[in-house]
């Protein structure tokens, strides 16, 4: 709102007094006042000089041999004034979005809007310019609105299907993962237990021999061999685990992004810079009428 009343008064500035057009082929007279090429009146007087009565202050302008020439600064203040407005213009067009007190078209870094008198529950949202909310809302929960581009909002759509799609994989990997734990932990439970079953009845055997010595050596041995197994199959279950520990590190990266920008589009509410909703509200200036 701040640029288009800027522009305003700017426009006053580079409008020419006589014909009420912008500025074409601007030339300043010696009293300082402007006008076009073609609402510039000359006369030559008894005395060789060239004469302009000024339509704004009625100075006379004296020229001696040759006329003011085209103000080149004016001519480029009228051409980037145009420029502007065709820009705002544009912005306006696509973003639609006025104040719904005063209907004045509104920039998006100046759009306010009051959770007050919204109706959240259906997601409609009125926009108000900062004039209007801290004129007709005074004590109500008046903020600014952010807003997202489209290209921002297709970026974060791009985000979300790329996430989603980590995260289904992720969900297979730890899905096929559970197996493999599942069946490492029930091997490393069955060895444990036939190697303690294996090893009692071994020293059982063992003491009812005369010698029994020899019999405890190949106890040992036995017994070294299902340690290894035990040994290896705890391994492959930390390696599992670990595994397992990085696929669950990985999904809770994934998941931080989506909580971060799902509390950014849900603070917006569905609403859009090329989009605006508008609510059955009947603006606070009005009801005073």
């Amino acid at each position: 709102m701040g640029d288009h009343n800027a522009l305003s008064s700017y426009a006053d500035l580079i409008t020419c007094k006589k014909c009420n057009n912008f500025f074409n082929k601007p030339i300043t007279q010696i009293c300082g006042h402007t006008f076009c090429q073609d609402c510039f009146s000359i006369s030559a007087g008894v005395d060789g000089f060239l004469y302009s009565i000024c339509h704004e202050c009625g100075y006379e302008n004296r020229y001696q041999n040759c006329l003011p020439n085209i103000d080149i600064s004016v001519k480029s203040l009228v051409e980037s004034y145009l420029e502007s407005v065709n820009h705002l213009s544009a912005t306006d067009k696509d973003s639609q979005i006025i104040c719904t007190t005063c209907k004045v078209p509104l920039d998006t870094n100046e759009v306010f809007t009051c959770k007050t008198c919204n109706n959240l529950q259906n997601f409609k949202y009125s926009f108000y310019c900062g004039n209007c909310g801290w004129t007709y809302h005074k004590k109500h929960a008046f903020i600014q609105v952010e807003f997202i581009t489209i290209k921002e909002r297709e970026r974060f759509m791009e985000m979300f299907s790329e996430v989603s799609s980590d995260i289904q994989n992720n969900h297979l990997k730890l899905s096929k993962l559970h197996n493999d734990i599942v069946l490492k932990r029930d091997f490393l439970n069955e060895v444990t237990l036939d190697s303690a079953k294996d090893f009692e009845n071994l020293i059982k055997e063992a003491l009812k021999k005369e010698d029994p010595l020899k019999d405890l050596s190949d106890i040992r041995t036995v017994k070294k061999v299902n340690l290894d197994l035990i040994s290896k199959g705890v391994h492959d279950y930390n390696e599992t685990m670990l595994v397992v520990s990085f696929l669950l590190n990985d999904l809770e990266k994934t998941i931080l992004p989506i909580q971060n920008n799902f509390f950014k589009l849900s603070s917006l509410q569905k609403v859009f810079t090329n989009s605006q909703i508008a609510l059955e509200y009947e603006p606070p200036c009005k009801k005073k009428q």
